[in-house]
Order: C-alpha cells, then sequence, then structure tokens
C-alpha cells in the first residue's frame, strides 16, 4: 500500500508539473537578480538540443513575467536588445507552434519604443513574422499572436511598418475568403488601421485594393461601411489623396451594377451565381450609400466628366430588369425614402410608403404615442435650417444634373409593372423634394419633362401605355 502511494504522489507531482497545454512549469525567482534570470531563460530558448520544446515554452513564458516585473532597462536585465531579440528570434523557427506562439508573445512584449523596434527590424525578424502569419490555417494560436504583434508594432511606430508583413496581410486579405480562412477579417481590420497611419506602405502594396475587393465581399454594414470609410478618408485630404488612383478605385464599389458580365470570383459555379450576384449587389449597395453619406464620397463620385454617377444613371437606360430593380433600391436608400412593397398596383405600393399608415415602431411595446407623433407631426423646428435637407439638395441636384429624371422615365416605360410602379413613386418623391428643398432657379424647370409628355401625347403608342 505505502508503494502504491508513492507512486500516486510522484504521478501527482509529474501532473502538477506541466498545464494543460503541456507547458513544463519552470519555477522563476523573482528574488534572484534579473540578469541571472534572463541569462538562464535566454539559455534555455537558444539551444538547440537537450531542452525540450515545452519547457522553452515555459521559459518564454518566464520572460513576460520577468519583463513586467522589473520593467525595460538594459542595464537591469544585463543584456543588450539586440542579445535578446537574436535568442527570441530562434523560437520563431521552432518545429512547435506553441513555442513560436511564445516566441512572438515574448517579442510583442520587447517591443516598447521604436527604437526597439528598429533593432527588430535590423535583425530580419520581420521575415520570420511574415512567415507565422501565412502558414497553414489550423496554427491558429501562432498567428493569432502575430497578428498581435503586428498590431503593437503599428502602436509603437507605423512609419517603420515593414512591406515583408504588409504583403503578407494583403495576401490573406486577397484570398482568405475563397480559403475560408478565419483570420481574413482580423488581417483586413489590421491593414485598414495601417492605411490610416502609414498609406504609402498599403498603397505601394495594392493594399488599397484588397480593402475595395472587400467591400464587394461583406454584406454586414458596420464592417461595410468601415471598410469604405478608410478610403474615403484618405480621399478626404491632400497628403493621402495620390495614393487612391483618380477614377480607377472607388468606382469598383460600382461594378457589380455597372458590369452585366461581373463575376466577383472565377471559381463560382454556375449553379450558385445568381445567389453569388444578390451577395455583390447588396455589399455594392451598401458600399455605394456609404460613399454618398460622405463629402469626399460625393465629390468624387460627381465630378464632371466621365464620373460614377454618370454610370450608373446610364445603366437605368438599358433594359436590364434586375440591374434596375437593385439600382432604384440603391436610389431610394440614397434620398432616404421608404421603399414600396413590390407590386404591380400603382395604389397598394403608394399605400405602403403613406407616412400615416401603420408602423411596427407604434406599437404598445415600443414607442406608442410618441413615436406616431414624430412621424406624422411636423417638428418644432421647421422653422430653422435642416442640415440634412442642405445635403439632400447636393446629392439631388447633382443627380439631376446627370440625367436621373430622364433615366428615371426610361425605366417607367420600358420596364415590367412592378419596377415601373416603384419608379413612378421614386419619380414624385424627386420631383416633390426638389420643389421643396431646391432654389426655384434650379427646380423651376423640373417638371417638364419632354419624353414622358411626348410618349403621354403621342396616338402611336398604345393608349393603355400612355396611360
Amino acid at each position: 500500500m505505502a508503494a502504491i502511494g508513492r507512486g500516486r504522489s510522484l504521478k501527482n507531482l509529474r501532473i502538477r508539473g506541466r498545464n494543460d497545454s503541456g507547458e513544463e512549469n519552470v519555477p522563476l525567482d523573482l528574488t534572484r537578480e534579473p540578469s541571472d534570470n534572463l541569462r538562464e531563460i535566454l539559455q534555455n530558448v537558444a539551444k538547440l538540443q537537450g531542452v525540450s520544446n515545452m519547457r522553452k515554452l515555459g521559459h518564454l513564458n518566464n520572460f513576460t513575467k520577468l519583463l513586467c516585473d522589473i520593467g525595460h532597462s538594459e542595464d537591469k536585465l544585463g543584456f543588450n536588445y539586440e542579445d535578446i531579440i537574436i535568442c527570441l528570434r530562434l523560437a520563431l523557427l521552432n518545429e512547435a507552434k506553441e513555442v513560436r506562439a511564445a516566441g512572438l508573445r515574448a517579442l510583442r512584449y520587447l517591443i516598447q519604443d521604436s527604437t526597439i523596434l528598429q533593432k527588430v527590424l535590423k535583425l530580419k525578424v520581420d521575415y520570420l513574422i511574415a512567415r507565422c502569419i501565412d502558414i497553414q490555417q489550423s496554427n491558429e494560436v501562432e498567428r493569432t499572436q502575430a497578428l498581435r504583434l503586428v498590431r503593437k508594432m503599428i502602436t509603437v511606430n507605423a512609419s517603420l511598418f515593414p512591406s515583408s508583413v504588409a504583403n503578407s496581410l494583403i495576401a490573406v486579405g486577397n484570398d482568405g475568403l475563397q480559403e475560408r480562412d478565419r483570420m481574413v477579417r482580423a488581417c483586413i481590420a489590421i491593414i485598414c488601421e495601417l492605411a490610416l497611419q502609414n498609406p504609402e506602405v498599403v498603397a505601394l502594396r495594392g493594399g488599397l485594393n484588397t480593402i475595395l475587393k472587400n467591400v464587394i465581399d461583406c454584406q454586414l454594414s458596420r464592417i461595410n461601411e468601415a471598410l469604405i470609410t478608410t478610403i474615403l478618408h484618405l480621399l478626404n485630404h491632400p497628403k493621402t489623396r495620390q495614393y487612391v488612383r483618380a477614377d480607377v478605385e472607388l468606382e469598383r464599389i460600382l461594378a457589380p451594377y455597372t458590369d452585366f458580365h461581373y463575376r466577383h470570383s472565377p471559381d463560382t459555379a454556375e449553379g450558385q451565381l445568381k445567389e453569388d450576384r444578390e451577395a455583390r449587389f447588396l455589399a455594392s449597395k451598401m458600399g455605394i450609400i456609404a460613399t454618398f453619406r460622405s463629402w469626399a464620397g460625393i465629390i468624387n463620385l460627381c465630378k464632371p466628366g466621365n464620373s460614377g454617377i454618370q454610370s450608373l444613371i446610364g445603366v437605368l437606360c438599358i433594359p436590364n430588369m434586375e440591374i434596375r430593380r437593385g439600382l432604384l433600391e440603391v436610389l431610394y436608400d440614397i434620398f432616404r425614402l421608404p421603399l414600396p412593397v413590390v407590386t404591380e398596383e400603382f395604389i397598394e405600393a403608394l399605400l405602403s410608403v403613406d407616412p400615416g399608415r401603420f408602423q411596427d415602431s407604434w406599437r404598445l411595446s415600443d414607442g406608442f404615442v410618441a413615436a406616431e407623433a414624430k412621424t406624422i407631426l411636423p417638428h418644432r423646428a421647421r422653422s430653422r435650417p435642416d442640415l440634412m435637407d442642405n445635403y439632400l439638395a447636393l446629392v439631388l441636384s447633382a443627380f439631376i444634373r446627370n440625367g436621373l429624371l430622364e433615366g428615371l422615365v426610361e425605366v417607367i416605360t420600358n420596364s415590367d409593372d412592378h419596377i415601373s410602379v416603384r419608379a413612378t413613386i421614386l419619380l414624385g418623391e424627386l420631383l416633390h423634394m426638389a420643389n421643396t428643398i431646391l432654389p426655384h432657379s434650379h427646380s423651376h424647370h423640373l417638371h417638364c419633362l419632354p419624353t414622358l409628355m411626348n410618349m403621354a401625347a403621342s396616338f402611336d403608342i398604345p393608349k393603355e401605355k400612355r396611360l
């Protein structure tokens, strides 16, 4: 029995000597001289033989504990930073992903200022970091630590950010969705963060193109808006505007509507084309709306010449019902108008957008009387200027100058009934809006729609169509 008891106690000691991750619990005596502790850690990490990977993992974790305890001081550590980085660099070459992850974590704790970051880059550690990012997807712990280290580098000094790591981030951002990489959104977020602080390295490596590609990939409104806002932020400032190619990059978000043969990925199966196209329409719609809700976006899409707004309005004249239906939804959202139900009955569609209709927000469990009054009754400050009206007036004027009203007339007269009904209601809403918020000099001639009047008065057109 005594032998059995001794065996159990030894077994328990061995179990207590390891964590659940397999790491050995290497003791760290913080009462010793920090230089002695660090010497022991670096010796064990740098040894090629005689030290197990799990023991190296324990020493690397002790390194972070030591740094947190004594702070960053070469005098206290007893070693210069270059020697420390050289030893930690060996951990990134280890065959065990846990050791590599611990090495990345140790470097993250070590890099506290630009001086240390410069030494890390001088010793070419950035290539090993890039390798850890662009490694097999199953190594999530290692890749997560690599991305956290990358964000630390941006925080410390984004102007020193290496192109080698930027290339790896952009590669994952470009192909990650097709490969179902779980790190793709994290990489895109880091690219956006880097683009705001060091746009040159992102632009030269094609990172802005990657951001715009992911705008068309993302159907989540908040993420989509964050991506497109990154590009708009660069366009908004003279120093960074040069990195966004004029008439090329921002117009990419219009492609699902303006390119009838648009295919986001050549690998999309024929049976999934319709579903994929609807997803691209939704993502493009979010991007277009977010763009038109910023001054930089309005100026760039509405500038004279072959602008994005002309491309959108020109598409209305092409008899493609799918594109027309999608583009009408975009226009309703841009002008902040409620979207009518899909129906061939004009009265039914009109009643569905009546401001006095019952709305879900009027329920007893929601806004009730207050919500109803807010919707129906005029605002008390109506006599004061409304900045939203100023914004809508600018956008409406730009669309009208580029032929939106004539484009809607074309949709009304040459489309399926349910599309024609939606276009008719939109035309009426825009004419009313123009009469309300545009100056008289800009709106007095808008009700003269020669194409519509000629068709209504022509005896060469069937009576049903004229009515």
